[in-house]
């Protein structure tokens, strides 16, 4: 339970557990569901047609930005309950416009973001990890070097030309920002809410540093695991979703009720 202020009055706001619960729960499962149909858009970027990569990214995107963003904002805000001095609940209302723009705005955001990032160098290529591989073996290099070669190159493939990435994380990030304070002008009760600029600043940050994280995980370190000789089971699936989850609750406690 937390207290806040308004007009001189304090009011309790608790968080419901099961609400929170929900909305995590949402977020892992469509998530999870969205670094899953990577590897169907990366298929299709290679030999589908126009149609089939706007339909594959389509799917990504609503996973995405409807599922593991916006609902799981959306029903973290219903779990949120505040209370007047008196003990009554305060009332608290949704503009349906306004909350239906959040949600247009993430996906709109989220979707043009996997369209820049999807052209990453790395993600479009057939067989990048192996073609590093080979061009190592044929210079018939000692097992030293040729280790040491593969440990540069590694690093080389998974950190080399992130300009795709991190733009398309960026534009991702605005996204999530404007649909979480959007959602938050959709919210209608009795009382006011002001913002702390420095927080707004903070959340931006985090927004933008998460963004770019989980589609670096998607569209570069998966893509490597993928071809790796030693596979680490579904690690990176789970720490790219992970990833994905944290953006959102992240840029949650920007908000000052007050």
């Amino acid at each position: 339970m937390t207290t806040c202020t308004n007009d001189g009055e304090e009011y309790d706001v608790e968080w419901r557990i099961v609400g929170i619960f929900i909305s995590y729960a949402i977020s892992v499962i469509t998530a999870y569901a969205a670094v899953n149909l990577a590897e169907h858009f990366r298929t299709t970027m290679s030999s589908g047609t126009l149609k089939e990569k706007l339909s594959a990214l389509f799917l990504m995107a609503a996973a995405l930005g409807f599922g593991a963003i916006w609902s799981m904002h959306f029903v973290g805000m219903m779990a949120m309950e505040a209370f007047h001095p008196d003990g009554t609940r305060v009332a608290i209302r949704y503009h349906i416009v306004k909350t239906m723009l959040s949600a247009i705005y993430c996906f709109v955001c989220v979707f043009a973001g996997l369209w820049i990032s999807c052209y990453d160098r790395f993600f479009i290529s057939e067989n990048s990890a192996e073609q590093l591989y080979t061009d190592v073996l044929q210079r018939e290099w000692s097992l030293k070097t040729m280790k040491r070669s593969k440990n540069q190159m590694k690093c080389i493939a998974i950190f080399k030309d992130l300009q795709h990435l991190f733009v398309g994380g960026c534009i991702t990030a605005v996204g999530v920002c404007l649909m979480h304070y959007e959602g938050m002008r959709a919210m209608e009760f009795k009382m006011k809410m002001e913002l702390d600029t420095a927080i707004v600043v903070v959340s931006a940050v985090i927004a933008v540093t998460a963004a770019c994280a989980a589609f670096w995980i998607i569209f570069r370190l998966l893509v490597w695991y993928r071809n790796e000789t030693l596979r680490l089971g579904t690690l990176p699936p789970v720490i790219s979703r992970r990833r994905l989850e944290r953006a959102p609750p992240a840029n949650h406690t920007s908000l000052f009720i007050r």
